[in-house]
């Protein structure tokens, strides 16, 4: 009877049957039955995995001596690398690893050397349906991005979703990468083999999330901000306003009175009638409907009293929270910026996952706090690891709600940059505040408006130098 065992690649020996297919890079390099001969010997040795199964003599089961030409299928017509492995690459200087359209069925976590990211401007309205031609990208492709950080992971989003690749990925020099597949169970096996390539995958997604956050909230400031200067802007005209409308009661000046009537038809009663009506940023970062995979209503659950406070604005972000039933509100200061519902959603993921990452937690940028009666179950982040090589569902859990956070995220960053399109058109006001002021200085009653000229000067200033502030917001949203 053959003996089954499990050996190194460079253990192999003549006449040993592989028990299960073997994959490299993937395509299938031996089938499972395949007899090894000292033809073929040399090749299974060098392979880039830990262990392999085989049988000490003959398959019990009609062995298939066929070596395989690189089909890329086992002979069940599915891919699966070795249990436990995650294949090797190596890529030469501007070698592409995908394009973008391409089916999403793998994860890429880069290794060593470099990867440039390329995005193809695809009109709206008009989803790819079939991926781009590698003239296209090389023709028409922006270069938006340089990962050289070994352990980052890229392509997880589509991979993870299901969704075709959202850019093109190309070697800068020697690069070597490792390849997740994620087709049917691919992902769950590969972090059940290896918890912690769930946690490499989470931390890539919260520093994703965390970058887009803070950039939404220095938008939200730089908005709020704002707003108080229209605010002070609309009383100035006001003031000015009825300084002119006094003046020309009591000297009836026809120019004058012309200035006045050009005061009043201004968009800026319009605007500062509107000005309580403005837009904002709120609920645009709120969180989605997700459903947890496996029942987590063990240990560790805490009970959320309606406007009871969960963690605080500048709180240590070393726990992580899973939502168990309820709702929890996310406030920055006093006002409600969110909302995150719905069993197995996350809360306070981005410092706590981060943080263990990082090995070093850092403040909570958010406050977190009951909207009704809510439970959660409370991970510590620095047994993170522990739990997860426990219960690598949970791993798997987790990576899957923060794929689906990502573009809700990145759909509220193009909310964020409409607004603050739209706010920035709406401050032409400043040249309305010019012209008056320019009105104003010609009159030969400009002595008597001496005040109203100096402030109606500030506040094109105020303004203009707003306009840039902003449009700096813009730039740096994307």
């Amino acid at each position: 009877m053959p003996e089954l065992l499990i050996i190194e690649p460079s253990q192999l020996e003549p006449g040993m049957v592989l028990a299960e297919t073997v994959i490299v890079d993937g395509m299938v390099l031996a089938r499972s039955g395949f007899k090894v001969t000292e033809g073929v010997l040399a090749k299974l040795r060098s392979i880039d995995i830990h262990e392999l199964k085989v049988y000490s003599g003959s398959h019990p089961d009609d062995p298939d001596d066929s070596f395989a030409s690189g089909s890329g299928q086992s002979s069940s017509g599915t891919s699966q690398p070795t249990s436990g492995t995650v294949p090797l690459k190596n890529f030469m200087d501007g070698d592409f690893i995908c394009l973008q359209g391409e089916e999403s069925s793998s994860i890429f976590i880069l290794k060593n050397g470099a990867l440039e990211i390329i995005i193809n401007d695809i009109p709206d309205g008009e989803p790819l349906t079939a991926p781009l031609s590698l003239k296209e990208v090389e023709r028409k492709g922006k270069s938006v991005a340089v990962i050289k950080t070994p352990g980052t992971t890229i392509g997880e989003i589509g991979a993870i979703l299901g969704t075709p690749r959202t850019a093109s990925v190309k070697a800068v020099g020697s690069t070597s990468i490792s390849i997740v597949g994620v087709k049917g169970n691919g992902l769950e096996k590969s972090i059940f083999a290896q918890p912690r390539l769930g946690l490499n995958i989470a931390s890539t997604l919260v520093s994703r999330i965390g970058t887009n956050s803070q950039k939404l909230y220095n938008a939200e400031k730089s908005l709020a901000d704002l707003q108080d200067k229209l605010d002070f802007c609309y009383r100035a005209y006001m003031t000015i306003c009825q300084d002119l409308g006094t003046a020309v009661v009591s000297t009836g000046d026809v120019l004058l009175k012309d200035i006045h009537e050009y005061a009043k038809n201004s968009s800026l009663y319009s605007l500062g009638r509107a000005r309580s009506g403005r837009n904002r940023l709120d609920e645009v970062g709120s969180g989605g409907h997700l459903t947890i995979a496996q029942d987590f209503s063990t240990q560790n659950v805490i009970t959320l009293d309606p406007g009871e406070t969960l963690f605080m604005e500048g709180d240590t972000g070393d726990k992580l929270f899973i939502l168990n039933s309820g709702r929890i509100g996310i406030y920055r200061g006093q006002r409600r910026v969110g909302t995150i519902e719905g069993r197995g959603e996350l809360v306070g993921e981005v410092e706590s996952i981060l943080g263990y990452a990082k090995g070093a937690f850092g403040p909570r940028t958010e406050t977190a706090r009951g909207a009704m009666t809510s439970q959660l179950i409370v991970i510590r982040a620095d047994r993170l690891e522990t739990l997860m090589t426990g219960d690598p569902g949970l791993m798997v859990h987790v990576v899957k709600c923060l794929a689906r956070r990502v573009p809700e995220s990145n759909t509220a960053m193009v909310a964020a940059r409409e607004v603050l399109r739209t706010t920035i058109s709406k401050l032409s006001v400043a040249q309305e505040f010019e012209h008056l002021s320019a009105m104003m200085s010609s009159s030969h009653l400009r002595e008597s408006l001496a005040k109203d000229i100096q402030l109606a000067k500030l506040i094109s200033h105020n303004l203009n130098t707003t306009i840039a502030e902003l449009q700096k917001g813009l730039d740096d949203l994307g």
